[in-house]
């Protein structure tokens, strides 16, 4: 859970997820793709690391939240990576990719999910993205009206006078 900080005025939490079919060398590449809207939360599946890798990994502005990797059996594993600037609990969770997120030629099936506290989070979206870094797609999801604390560093209030 991520709770509200007062100062900020931010009410919304972006989560990304993706399988990822090997994170390796990839880290650049998917900050590049991200920018210059960066998500709070970044969760990868088949992420192809083992546990040391995961911890030597870099991502900047970024640190490790949570983390599986295979002991014996080569590849999967799955990875939470959440922005240094929030401060995070554990809660319970729910599906909620309701979509195709691998479509192939002769077939399209919904093998990757997020999962959210559904009670505490009732006003949320959930949407494809199509990014070619996998042969699967990634998901995005708003929070709207999420508890948020964030420490005072490292991101951007941006308002558009258009709407």
């Amino acid at each position: 859970m991520v709770n509200d900080n007062q100062k900020t005025g931010i009410n919304s939490v972006m989560i990304f997820h993706q399988n990822i079919c090997g994170l390796r060398g990839k880290t650049d590449e998917l900050t590049s793709s991200l920018s210059p809207n960066f998500p709070h939360i970044l969760c990868f599946s088949e992420h192809h690391l083992k546990k040391f890798e995961l911890n030597q990994m870099n991502v900047e502005g970024y640190s490790l939240g949570a983390a599986y990797s295979r002991q014996v059996v080569k590849r999967g594993g799955v990875c939470i990576i959440v922005h240094k600037i929030l401060n995070y609990t554990t809660i319970d969770l729910s599906a909620i990719v309701q979509f195709p997120t691998r479509t192939q030629s002769h077939s399209s099936t919904a093998i990757d999910n997020l999962f959210i506290d559904t009670y505490k989070f009732l006003n949320f979206t959930v949407s494809p993205l199509y990014n070619g870094l996998s042969d699967h797609d990634a998901q995005l999801l708003t929070i709207n009206y999420a508890n948020l604390q964030l420490e005072n560093r490292l991101f951007h209030i941006i308002r558009n006078i258009n709407k």
